[in-house]
């Protein structure tokens, strides 16, 4: 009976796990300065950053394997931005984003995590 237990336990913690947002990229900080205000009471946006750059991040998601890259990808001298979900999740996706168009934020790769309530 325990043994049925642990695996109704373990199977619903990955039902959880897989219905989660992805992993976030080690070393990100929490942005203090960004503001969810165009966002539905529906989900959570949170942002992050880090000094790595915008190449690194999108290796480190691209390595997770399993995940969609979004039809989204902007890829200029100016401006790179690309959004990852893991397959069949429509309501979790995290983007990641650098830009030379603000001085000090050039030297920072955003990631921005999306998470369904």
């Amino acid at each position: 009976m325990i043994a049925v237990h642990a695996a109704v336990l373990m199977a619903s913690t990955l039902c959880v796990l897989m219905a989660s947002t992805l992993a976030l990229y080690p070393g990100a900080k929490v942005d203090p300065e960004f503001q969810d205000l165009s966002r539905s009471r529906k989900s959570e946006l949170r942002q992050y950053y880090t000094s790595d750059s915008f190449d690194k991040v999108a290796a480190y998601y691209r390595k997770l394997g399993g995940l969609q890259g979004s039809e989204s990808f902007i890829d200029t001298k100016t401006r790179r931005r690309i959004t990852f979900r893991e397959k069949r999740d429509d309501k979790n996706a995290t983007t990641i984003e650098w830009s030379d168009e603000s001085g000090e934020d050039k030297t920072k790769t955003f990631i921005l995590v999306d998470s369904a309530k």
